[in-house]
């Protein structure tokens, strides 16, 4: 593996010219829209990250779905983005090579890859200055989160066929009305090969996070629904998946939790195919629900009828402004 000598380039990067992009976008975008409606239309395939921003919030579902106007990268979803490219190349190394040292640095590189680019340029900078103290702190909490994983699951010690896919994508047509149906589709971070209690081969599917686990504290029919939403995008996977051995367990690999170690939450899905039936096809019939209000909204061709959330965090209320007053739901 080539050497990374430090977790920073050498260079500086400026802001200014991120900036000047974004104005010029913002400014485009507004007079697009002063002199030319948006058209309203479906998308082509829903995903379980888009069908939980449309349950979240309707309005960010349109504006990130349906104008295409994405959400300006942020550390968190940098950390996601480069602790998984490093959790996925680890496995391409020979089992002597998964150390940690190996593995942190293929986040260093990842990173000295992308900072320069225009969708990271802007991290770390504030009225057009470099903090690298700020960059540095987040880099080593990012490299934190690796050693975290490195404690629970020693990538040395997976030992063949496992991983036995990576970065996956599973995708199906679910069934929607009269021979209609639509397209949902995701990537599958890691199938692994295991066995059940009764020594079948069967499927782990597995899914890292970077942010912290959550903490099941309360009484046991809140930890059951905090498990339950924890899991949907999992099962929703096990839905779209269609290979020939039997999906039978969901691992959620928290990189982090409050207890600053990494942890993992287990599901189990049935060991027959009615049982596992029984447990996703209420999935099915929410991605149905979720297909047949989008759809309502898209017909209204009224880009007033997708509302917003009061949750201050969401993306609606930065895209908001964007848009001139009137032309999309306002609180």
């Amino acid at each position: 593996m080539s050497r990374v000598t430090s977790f920073l380039p050498s260079h500086r990067l400026r802001c200014s010219t991120a900036l000047l992009t974004k104005r010029r976008f913002l400014a485009s975008l507004a007079e697009e829209l002063q002199h030319e409606p948006l058209d309203i239309t479906m998308p082509t395939a829903l995903s379980p990250s888009s069908i939980q921003t449309f349950r979240d919030c309707p309005q960010s579902f349109l504006f990130q779905y349906i104008y295409k106007l994405k959400q300006p990268t942020n550390t968190a979803l940098t950390t996601g983005t480069l602790c998984h490219a490093a959790l996925e190349q680890i496995f391409d190394l020979p089992a002597s090579d998964r150390t940690l040292r190996n593995l942190q640095n293929l986040f260093r590189q990842q990173w000295a890859k992308k900072r320069s680019h225009d969708d990271y340029r802007h991290l770390f900078h504030e009225n057009e200055q470099h903090n690298v103290d700020q960059e540095i702190a987040w880099g080593q909490y990012s490299l934190s989160l690796l050693e975290q994983y490195y404690d629970y699951e020693n990538p040395a010690h997976v030992e063949r066929p496992n991983p036995l896919q990576r970065e996956v994508w599973v995708r199906a047509q679910i069934p929607f009305q009269q021979d209609e149906s639509f397209l949902v589709r995701g990537i599958v971070d890691r199938f692994d090969m295991v066995r059940d209690s009764q020594n079948n081969i069967v499927l782990r599917l597995l899914d890292y996070k970077t942010g912290k686990a959550p903490q099941l504290k309360y009484s046991p029919a809140m930890n059951q629904k905090i498990r339950d939403a924890a899991f949907e995008q999992l099962k929703i996977y096990a839905l779209l998946y269609q290979g020939e051995l039997p999906l039978r367990y969901l691992r959620l690999l928290f990189l982090t939790s409050h207890e600053q170690k990494a942890i993992a939450m287990d599901l189990d899905l049935g060991a027959t195919p009615e049982e596992r039936q029984a447990q996703l096809q209420p999935v099915q019939q929410g991605l149905v629900e979720v297909y047949q209000q989008i759809r309502a909204l898209v017909e209204l061709q009224d880009p007033t009828a997708w509302k917003g959330c009061d949750r201050s965090f969401c993306y609606c209320h930065t895209c908001r402004p964007q848009f001139v007053a009137g032309s999309v739901w306002a609180p």
